[in-house]
Formats: structure tokens, C-alpha cells, sequence
């Protein structure tokens, strides 16, 4: 059955300025935004030093009324000396524009149980995403980037399942640094999750406005950021007691291996493509190839994590989209 919810041409940019551990900005690629104007991917930086959230809230807004694809502000700051995180939602021209710093709320990096030799870094960034979407039963997935594919509540960012185009899985290739609210920083200095937060799980608070500290109960089923492709994304769910589930399976004679994180040990899958997705793929499955469905709350299509494979939603499932971006 065909689900329509309103057909819109949408502009979705992404503005992001790398800093530290010896990475630059992204090279220059072009884009053409909905006004008919372009703009680059390359962050030009900011002259501006901060201020307060109504402060950067203005000098954003002016950025999308001139077209332009500078940062907030910039900064080179890491680790002890990073900003404080900053998320910030609000409506503007008829889209939802959220900006962020890519630090997350909560304490991070301090109890992985491997080092990680990257180290997050304040990167600020702002995203226009639609308020409306077109999704239907014939809507083609679209396959995530590496980098970010979303923003948490935290400030952060999310990941997609894979560690390297090789499509060998991030979990098991990484989850030996991931702290105990399963997050760590990337080479570019993003710290970032490849699935659902778990700072409740070893009593370490959110500190996020909204809140995440429900992320891992499922009957609570709390919103916990946006993926860039304007869909809400949740913690684990479940509605009248049934869970939102994954569909995807081992493949039969699919090699296995074990990571140990900060919680368990965990054996899975070496690559994506050790995984196959399908209707009936597990029993009382429900969600689709993209890790989402029409929630049964809000009656909007909307993207769940899942505690098996593959954990964080890594297709892209809203369509007359644009992106503009500079991971």
C-alpha cells in the first residue's frame, strides 16, 4: 500500500568545517541550490568568534538568505579545550534548519576499552531539512556517505554501518574505542555514533535538550535526532508491545568475527554484504530495508535503531532532496 505524505522540492545543505589532527577542509564541490543560486562545499571560515545561541542563530540565518556557505563560526579547539556542545532547532523559511558543533552533550572518550588516537574536535555546522516529505512503496534507497548521515540531539553526529568503502562493518572494526555511550571521534575529529546511544546504560546523563536519556527503552520510544535527509530517527521502539525490528539476516556461510565494547562481546558479520534484507527476514519483523516504517504514534514515516544489524539506519528512504555538503 502506497503511503504519500506531501510532495515538496527540497533543499538540504550541509555546511561543515574539519579541523584538527591534521585534517583540512573537504575539496570543493559544487551545488546548486533551490534559489537557482551555488555555492561550494568548502567551508569558508567564519570571522566571527561565537556569541550567544541567538547571536549564531542570526549570522545563519543571514547565511541562507545570501546564499552563502559559511560556518557559524570557526574554531580549532579539541578534546579538554573544545566549545561546549551546541544544538540548536528551529524553523526558518519554511525548513527546519538545525545548528550543531558535532560535541556531544554527555561525557565522552574516557572509558573505551581500546584508545582511540583520534580525538573530537568543535566542528560548526547548520542543515536545512524539509519539513514535509515524499516517501511511497516505490521510493528508491538511497545509500548513506561515509561520514555524517545525521545529527543526534547531543550535538553529535551519526554514522552509517560501514567502517572504510570497503563496506567492512564499523561495529566490529571500531567498537573496541567506542565509550560507554557508544561514541568516538573519527580521523577528521566528528565525534559520532554507529548506533543507538548508550549513556543511560552506565548512568551517564544526556545533558541534551530534548532529552536521549531513553534511547535504549524501547516502550518509552523517544526521538533522538534527525537523519539529513529530514527524517526523525529513534532510539530502540516497540508500540503495543511489539518492537520495531530489523529484517536483515546472516547470509548462510557468511564469515563472523567478535569485537569487544564497552558492554559485551559481540559476534557478527564481517561486511554489509554479509547481510540480506527481506520482508520475512526475521520473525515478527517490521521495518524495512532502510530501518524504518510509518510510526504508529505519529502516523510519520520515521527511521528506528535496531539491536541487531544494522543498528543504525544507513539508507536514505525521502525523495526531491538536494544536498550540499562538507564532511
Amino acid at each position: 500500500m502506497k503511503y504519500i505524505i506531501i510532495a515538496v522540492v527540497v533543499l538540504l545543505v550541509v555546511v561543515a568545517l574539519a579541523v584538527g589532527l591534521g585534517v583540512g577542509l573537504s575539496q570543493d564541490e559544487s551545488c546548486t541550490k533551490a534559489s537557482g543560486r551555488s555555492c561550494t562545499s568548502h567551508c569558508k571560515k567564519s570571522s566571527s568568534t561565537g556569541g550567544t545561541k541567538e547571536e549564531i542563530r542570526t549570522r545563519v540565518k543571514k547565511y541562507i538568505d545570501d546564499g552563502t556557505c559559511n560556518c557559524p563560526y570557526a574554531t580549532e579547539e579539541c578534546e579538554d579545550t573544545a566549545a561546549a556542545s551546541h544544538y540548536d532547532e528551529f524553523t526558518y523559511n519554511g525548513k527546519r534548519v538545525i545548528i550543531f558543533n558535532r560535541i556531544p552533550s554527555h561525557e565522552a572518550e574516557q572509558d573505551m576499552p581500546s584508545s582511540n588516537p583520534n580525538k573530537r574536535c568543535t566542528s560548526w555546522n547548520f542543515v536545512q531539512l524539509p519539513l514535509t516529505l515524499q516517501i511511497d512503496s516505490n521510493t528508491t534507497y538511497v545509500d548513506t556517505s561515509l561520514g555524517s548521515v545525521g545529527v543526534a540531539y547531543t550535538g553529535a553526529v551519526f554514522f552509517n554501518w560501514a567502517a572504510d568503502p570497503d563496506l567492512n562493518l564499523a561495529l566490529l572494526a571500531e567498537g573496541h574505542t567506542m565509550d560507554s555511550c557508544s561514541g568516538h571521534s573519527a580521523v577528521g575529529g566528528e565525534y559520532h555514533y554507529h548506533r543507538n546511544i548508550y549513556c543511560s546504560k552506565n548512568n551517564i546523563p544526556s545533558k541534551s535538550t530534548p532529552s536521549v536519556d531513553d534511547a535504549l527503552n524501547a516502550t518509552a520510544c523517544v526521538q533522538i535526532g534527525w537523519h539529513f535527509d529530514g527524517v526523525p530517527v529513534y532510539g530502540y521502539c516497540s508500540h503495543g508491545g511489539t518492537p520495531m525490528k530489523s529484517c536483515y539476516t546472516l547470509n548462510a556461510g557468511a564469515e563472523t568475527d567478535q569485537v569487544t565494547t564497552f558492554y559485551s562481546t559481540i559476534t557478527t558479520g564481517k561486511k554489509v554484504s554479509d547481510y540480506t534484507w527481506s520482508a520475512n527476514g526475521q520473525a515478527g519483523c517490521n521495518l524495512d530495508k532502510a530501518s524504518g516504517m510509518i510510526h504508529p504514534g505519529t502516523n510519520k514515516y520515521s527511521y528506528f535503531m535496531t539491536e541487531d544489524f544494522p543498528w543504525m539506519p544507513s539508507y536514505y528512504r525521502a525523495t526531491g532532496n538536494s544536498r550540499c555538503d562538507a564532511n
